[in-house]
């Protein structure tokens, strides 16, 4: 089954206050979740998770004297344009004596029934006291079940649990979960505990068999299994196993993290898998790379140059694909870090990523760093440097790119590979790059724009790509003369662009 966290970055919208309200104007502050299950008895389901910053919501005083925050909550599923089922409630916050003091945040958990398939799912979401105000928003949901496979649900982040004395809506395994809406994990965070279940294993591998479960974290650019942060266990099959685990994160440094549940049968061979992506963010342990970096260089590919400008100038371009400790040190000592700890460094970067052939996987990396040099190099910065530089050696060549130079040039982009030229008047110069698939994620989107017109200096604007930059407004933005209401949480994608944006073939 498929599992994603989906931040709503544009939910933190700035709320007008309506002429002659006394109600003080508040930005809505929220983030949602979601995950996919499946029970036998009543098929698959979707849980979504809607956490609310209380301080962010108009409390208004109620008839015996506490003060409560309400939201209106309407959640519409279509499924090829056609309304499936849809939901729309109030959400109620925590009531209050005195709003002056200890606001808490709250949350929201709802199961809904859906059939697989890939649906749109349009949530709008307004504060009762300022109704003038609607956020409306379209995330992508797609629910997987195969009968015929071993399906690894979603994987649900929990906050806190307790063992379960009476079965309701937070119920899974025996346990009432309070699920964790964010997946982000501050330093303040010690632990990562999750729930997930494996449906299928009997019926598919055979009753009674064993199966090994493991569930591991890796850096979201290396793919690295972390050995300290992995588990595994044999179990029995059977129609639904539920896995409830967890990491003690203290000492997991920062960066972007896929959290990994895998399925392998009695022959080794892996038969479920799926993932959830995370960031950590631990400054404390930030300076801690080249404490477990080998001191020798002497097997080290690397040694035979001992150029330091050559040598700086490698680990410079290792940026697009580095973790964020890798970046700390590239950002803040490369520059004056020695021959020999650059040579260290290079060696490790390529040992975490290929321990068989570390030189032959630099050689190859390096072959496309030429490439993104010649084609996006500019005389502000090197190639690997830009961001459309940066996406390329991350991801790889798009699978198509739209490319719509300034409506009052007649230049042509030189590196156009597949995408279409032409004017689109109004608009500053942009690219739309577009991957069939990103690692574990589909249909993913970069868009790219020029606003000083500055030779071919491409900045990154938008994506829905995991971990990258989010920018509903971004159409707006590619407006010569900016509009005016940049907060109206609206993001059809229509016009031009839209069009590029939704069909880029």
């Amino acid at each position: 089954m498929i599992n994603r966290i989906f931040f709503i970055k544009a939910l933190v919208i700035t709320l007008l206050m309506c002429q002659g309200s006394s109600v003080e104007a508040k930005r809505l502050m929220a983030e949602m979740s979601y995950a996919t299950f499946y029970t036998p008895q009543g098929g698959s389901y979707l849980e979504t998770y809607l956490g609310v910053r209380g301080k962010s919501v108009v409390f208004e005083k109620k008839a015996n004297g506490m003060f409560q925050g309400v939201l209106q909550i309407i959640m519409v599923f279509r499924k090829d344009s056609v309304i499936k089922t849809y939901r729309k409630y109030e959400l109620l916050s925590p009531e209050q004596a005195d709003t002056s003091l200890t606001v808490f945040d709250f949350i929201d958990q709802q199961r809904i029934p859906l059939e697989p398939g890939t649906y749109d799912l349009e949530l709008t979401l307004y504060d009762r006291a300022q109704p003038d105000n609607k956020y409306n928003y379209h995330i992508p949901v797609e629910i997987f079940y195969d009968r015929q496979q071993v399906v690894v649900s979603g994987i649900e982040i929990v906050d806190s649990y307790k063992p379960s004395v009476t079965a309701g809506m937070m119920t899974k395994g025996g346990y009432d979960l309070i699920p964790r809406v964010s997946n982000f994990f501050s330093q303040s965070a010690t632990s990562l505990t999750f729930y997930t279940e494996i449906y299928n294993s009997d019926t598919v591998l055979g009753e009674k068999e064993k199966l090994v479960a493991s569930w591991y974290l890796q850096p979201y650019e290396s793919g690295k299994k972390l050995d300290s942060y992995s588990r595994s266990k044999v179990i029995e099959t059977r129609q639904v196993i539920p896995i409830f685990a967890e990491f003690d994160i203290k000492n997991l440094t920062s960066g972007n993290y896929n959290l990994s549940i895998e399925i392998r049968d009695k022959n080794n061979k892996i038969v479920g898998y799926n993932s959830l992506f995370i960031q950590r963010s631990n400054p404390r342990l930030n300076d801690s790379l080249m404490a477990d970096i080998p001191t020798s260089v002497e097997s080290s590919f690397a040694i035979t140059m001992s150029n330091n400008d050559t040598l700086r100038d490698w680990v410079l371009s290792l940026r697009p694909i580095a973790t964020v400790s890798e970046k700390i040190f590239i950002d803040n000592q490369a520059k004056e870090a020695s021959s020999v700890n650059l040579q260290r460094f290079l060696n490790f970067f390529w040992q975490q990523r290929n321990e068989i052939d570390p030189l032959g996987a630099w050689l190859s990396y390096y072959s496309e760093v030429r490439k993104v040099n010649k084609l996006f190099g500019n005389k502000f910065r090197r190639g690997f440097d830009t961001d459309r530089g940066r996406v390329y050696l991350q991801y790889g060549s798009p699978n198509t790119i739209t490319d719509r130079p300034f409506d009052a040039s007649n230049s042509q982009m030189t590196n156009n590979r597949g995408g279409t030229t032409g004017q689109d008047g109004g608009l500053v110069p942009y690219q739309i790059w577009h991957y069939y698939t990103i690692k574990n994620q589909r249909n993913k989107k970069f868009v790219f724009y020029n606003p000083h017109l500055a030779g071919d200096d491409y900045t990154l604007l938008h994506s829905d790509a995991q971990g990258e930059f989010y920018n509903p407004q971004w159409q707006t933005q590619l407006k010569r003369i900016q509009l005016e209401n940049v907060d109206n949480g609206q993001n059809g994608f229509d016009g031009q662009s839209g069009r590029y944006y939704n069909d880029p073939f």
